[in-house]
């Protein structure tokens, strides 16, 4: 469509006349583009809301094992088994894992100081 079309399908017929069937064609053409545009940018619009909304569930997770840790520290009078596992609890459910560990190295061993979901032979052995 070149310019002068635009400006026609713009600017609609003269005051008193009827617009022609290639003018209506014309602005026909002209709406679907822009129509075509909005759809993308409404699907645009949505994959960066869904991106952002998993980006702020990720974000409350991580805050809210946070607070789980700082809690369970600021009420153990330094309970330290307690501390050790919500921080595995917490890891647990940050990874989405089924189970979760954490050790200790002592001398050339490793040693299991709190455990979730793993069998208690498997952390014995």
């Amino acid at each position: 469509m070149s310019e002068s079309e635009r400006t026609l399908v713009r600017q609609g017929p003269k005051q008193g006349r009827r617009p022609s069937v290639a003018e209506m064609r014309a602005r026909i053409g002209v709406l679907e583009t822009e129509l075509a545009a909005a759809h993308e940018r409404e699907a645009t619009t949505a994959e960066v809301l869904r991106e952002r909304t998993r980006e702020l569930e990720e974000s409350f997770e991580y805050q809210t094992a946070t607070s789980d840790v700082l809690t369970v520290i600021s009420r153990s009078a330094f309970a330290l088994q307690a501390v050790l596992d919500t921080l595995v609890e917490a890891g647990q459910r940050l990874c989405d894992s089924d189970t979760a560990a954490l050790s200790i190295r002592e001398g050339d061993v490793f040693r299991y100081v709190a455990t979730r979901s793993l069998d208690p032979a498997y952390v014995a052995s």
